[in-house]
């Protein structure tokens, strides 16, 4: 019986962000009732979505026997990958593993967190208690938006993404498919109301030849009212969590509505008593301060001593351009130290700009210092103590 290579993509770790399906150019890869499948006969192996997932979720195999390969609507029902059966010896080389390839891993001390329990075509449903501007005056319009979950049955914790389903149609007649966004509350619920959770939402209008085209859901979000439903899928992520371990020293590194799931993990650290300056260090990039969410809550936990805040303006009014690599180099002996640390962890959340500039700054910071970043890097992903979510 011959035997082939699947390429699947693991619906534990994966957070529907889409972007493997993006830069797909044989369109092998699908989306059905919200999770992302795989087309086996469209998939020519070229490698080109790879790159483009950050948790890792793309880089899984199975070998199969030629003739049982996994459909997509198989790999849509599934929670999780199957295991690899034993077809023996002869089935696979090493140069030919059926493993899934080194990708984002949690922290070996993190909670297993619900995952994938509402779809598309069966979403939780949950009701609107607050919607407020974050950012009056600013640059974007950001929204704090908290859902009551209520009954839902959906269990959230900080780091996961939760779908939202707008109401409506395309263009061609199908229903809107969910949008995804970061929690940005901890797992006790924010505001200490254990079934509410927050969302950052930022407000997007395109203007394309002069016309204008609102984001479908983020209009459709930031417009809700206090009572008004709403449909969620997921939650989604397994890996972009926080370890259970008080020795544990965090670099949160974030732009914009990056600064949601930082927020959620901040506050269930500071909750767990947890959480000191010299321990807990958060850099926030935004263009302005008038565009940071989050800014007084934020400098406060400083003032007491719970974090520590460097700030990344790039547009700040009579000063030089300042972006979170700027703040890292002058930071360098600091991160240095948590680089070195085997307790470290490190976190980045934003636009998918910053992750050059970021990697760079730790490379040069570690020769100045005599580390080994590629060295470090490697171990820090095998560990779980490296994680970015990117777009």
């Amino acid at each position: 019986m011959p035997f082939v290579r699947q390429h699947l993509i693991d619906p534990l770790s994966c957070v529907r962000c889409d972007s493997c399906r993006f830069v797909c150019t044989n369109k092998a890869i699908t989306k059905i009732d919200g999770t992302l499948a795989i087309d086996f006969d469209l998939c020519d192996g070229a490698g080109a979505c790879i790159g483009a997932c950050d948790t890792g979720a793309i880089q899984s195999w199975r070998v199969v026997e030629s003739g049982a390969v996994y459909a997509t609507e198989e790999q849509a029902m599934w929670f999780e990958l199957p295991p690899q059966q034993d077809f023996g010896d002869d089935a696979v080389s090493p140069q030919d593993p059926a493993v899934p390839c080194a990708g984002a891993c949690a922290p070996a001390t993190a909670q297993r967190p619900q995952v994938g329990k509402f779809r598309d075509s069966a979403p939780a449903q949950a009701r609107v208690v607050a919607n407020v501007m974050l950012t009056p005056g600013g640059t974007s319009e950001i929204h704090h938006v908290v859902i009551d979950l209520t009954d839902s049955g959906m269990i959230v914790a900080e780091g996961q993404s939760v779908g939202i389903l707008p109401p409506g149609t395309d263009d061609q007649g199908r229903p809107h498919e969910a949008r995804l966004y970061s929690v940005a509350s901890a797992r006790c619920g924010e505001a200490g109301q254990q079934h509410h959770v927050a969302f950052t939402i930022k407000r997007v209008v395109s203007v394309i030849d002069g016309q204008v085209y609102p984001g479908v859901c983020s209009n459709h979000v930031c417009d809700l009212r206090p009572g008004d439903p709403v449909r969620l899928t997921g939650p989604y992520g397994a890996s972009f969590l926080l370890p259970e371990d008080p020795q544990a020293q965090f670099l949160f590194i974030c732009t914009g509505t990056g600064i949601a799931p930082m927020r959620g993990m901040i506050e269930w650290w500071m909750r767990s008593g947890w959480a000191t300056a010299d321990r807990l260090m958060l850099v926030y990039g935004a263009r302005t301060v008038r565009d940071l969410a989050y800014h007084d809550e934020l400098a406060l936990a400083a003032e007491r001593g719970d974090i520590g805040l460097e700030l990344a303006l790039s547009r700040d009014p009579g000063k030089a351009r300042r972006y979170v690599q700027d703040a890292l180099a002058e930071r360098r002996d600091r991160i240095a130290r948590h680089l070195a640390s085997p307790n470290a962890y490190v976190y980045l959340c934003g636009l998918v700009s910053m992750e050059a500039g970021v990697f760079d700054a730790f490379a040069a910071i570690c020769a100045a210092a005599g580390l080994d970043w590629p060295a470090i890097e490697v171990a820090m992903r095998a560990e779980g103590r490296l994680h970015m979510e990117t777009y």
